[in-house]
Parts: C-alpha cells; structure tokens; sequence
C-alpha cells in the first residue's frame, strides 16, 4: 500500500473525495509492482479485448446499450449500469497464475465525496472462528475449507494455474449442484480474493459504506481474512448522521449479518454479532446473540437501549 495509507491510526477521520484521491493513487502502486491487466464492459463493447493493457485504460465513457443474456439465454440490450462502467483491475494474469480482481472502493462504494469515513485496524480474533461464509454465500465451510487446503499446496508453484484450474475442474465435478447456472460449492466465494490475499496480503482498504450492517458490503474481505487468520483488517466506515441531518453520531449499534457466520450453505446461521462503536471514547463493544434474536434487534438498531452494550466485551 502507499505510505498515506500505511500511515493511519486508528480513529483517523477523512472525507470519501480524500480517500478517493488516495485509491487511485494506491491502485496505480499495485500496477506498477504486480502484473495486471484491466478490464470494462464499456470498453469491451468498442471492440478491446478483455483483458487489455494497462496503457489503454480511460475513466472516460459515453453512452451504451450493454449487450445482457435473460434467463433464458436470450441476448437483450438494456441501459447501463454502475458496474458496465467500472474498469476491474486483475493482478497476476499470466499462464502460471488465475486471475486475481482487485476492487477500487471509490468506484464501488455508495458514499458521497463528503462523507466522514473513520480507519480502523479491527481485530479479527474475537469473530473469526465463527465467520464461515459471506453475506450472500451459499457455499459449505467443509467443501470449502478442503478445497483452500489443496489450493495451498501448490500456490506457489510454476504450474499452479494449470493445477488451480484442474482442482477446480475436480470439485465441480464432484459437486456438481447449481443455482442458477451458478455451481453452489463455491457460489459467491470469489476465490480469486483468497489467492490475492494469500500471495500479497492486504493491499487496498476496504470502505463499509452501510455503517448499521457492516460486512454486508466488503463480506468476500471479511471472509478471506478471517480463514487466513489475520489478526485485524485495515478498514474504513462511513459515520452516520444523527437525529440532526447536518451532524454526524459519535457512537451508533451495528451487526454482522448472520450469514456471515453460515456453516453450510444460505441463511443457516445460529448466531450473528451485535456491536457498539464510540468514536470519542475509542472503543468499540461486541457480543454474540443467538440468530433467534436478530429480528428485533436488527430491525431496532438505531433505538437500542444505550446502555445494552456496557456488559458486553470490549474488543478495540
């Protein structure tokens, strides 16, 4: 990462315009040290072929009609969206490495330019041997867990794509049920995250743009970190606005949403976190809840009593 981004504290305050500013910056350090090549449906629709290199890369569009397929694989036209747009950078595309895609948050995130964002390096300790999915997974922590084991064997390796795609290719066929044209074991796992994060580590700052449900957003991060063990991840959350429109909280309640914690495949949690931050005090509370209680609490998160987190653990 950039030395900016090196340099944070926690407790750092910033606007999302600034972090923009560094996360180009710091897209166009891991360019400059990794192999990549880059991508967009925009782009692709003018005839340049995916990937493309780096030197063809322009954040300047005009308008058209993404070529989509319906369900039933029918091609249609329809008006763009968000996503045609973004240029999707891949780390390590080569014929010995998978393709890795590295995220910009500043062109992801549903943040506004001014909005406050706070850095915080979380631990990870106190959720990780519980986190088993993602927030829209539908994977089976087993199948998975097996699957990474194998996949560390040979990371490292001279052939390791061509041994990547072969063990893919095995579970798929071992595995074989899908939704919607999606195989199920690995649906919504982006694998190619956890071999970034196990070759490189961390190399951008995740931003939680829904600061009532962190890692609802950002959920793949989480995941990946916490299998590989990480002790804590760089991050940043958007500060909510208080009663008065204009001003921003100091403290607020927030939840991991239970599928994070899924042992086998979508919404088969038993348990979910509940947590409390304060911003001026720098700390913040959490405590494991029973996913029998998520209803009432999630849907009353912003009328919590404001002394239900001083019996719970202090984590940061």
């Amino acid at each position: 990462m950039i030395k900016e981004f090196e340099q944070l504290k926690n407790w750092d305050l910033t606007t999302m315009g600034y972090y923009s500013y560094l996360d180009f910056q710091n897209l166009a350090d891991v360019r400059s040290k990794h192999k990549c090549n880059t991508h967009s449906d925009y782009w692709w629709s003018k005839g340049i072929g995916k990937p493309y290199n780096n030197a063809n890369v322009s954040y300047v569009y005009r308008w058209f009609d993404p070529k989509h397929k319906n369900w039933k694989g029918e091609s249609t036209h329809q008006n763009p969206y968000w996503l045609n747009y973004r240029v999707d950078t891949y780390i390590e595309h080569s014929k010995t490495q998978p393709d890795q895609l590295y995220v910009t948050q500043s062109e992801t995130r549903d943040i506004s330019t001014r909005d406050m964002i706070l850095y915080l390096n979380l631990p990870l300790e106190y959720f990780r041997d519980d986190v088993k999915n993602t927030t829209y997974g539908e994977f089976d922590y087993k199948v998975v867990d097996k699957f990474f084991k194998e996949m560390h064997k040979f990371i490292d390796e001279p052939d390791a794509y061509n041994k990547f795609r072969n063990l893919v290719d095995e579970y798929n066929t071992k595995y074989p049920e899908t939704k919607e044209s999606q195989i199920v074991w690995s649906r919504n796992l982006e694998m190619d995250l956890h071999w970034s994060f196990k070759k490189h580590g961390q190399l951008n700052i995740p931003v939680l743009d829904r600061p009532y449900r962190w890692f609802e957003g950002s959920s793949h991060t989480f995941f990946h970190a916490c299998y590989l063990k990480w002790d804590s991840l760089k991050m940043f959350v958007k500060v909510p606005l208080g009663g008065d429109p204009t001003r921003l909280r100091d403290s607020w309640y927030f939840y991991i949403p239970p599928n994070n914690f899924s042992p086998t495949h979508y919404n088969n949690s038993e348990i979910f976190y509940m947590c409390y931050i304060d911003i001026k005090n720098k700390k913040i509370y959490s405590k494991k809840y029973p996913v029998s209680e998520f209803k009432y609490l999630g849907y009353n998160i912003k009328e919590l009593d404001k002394n239900l987190y001083k019996e719970w653990d202090r984590i940061l």
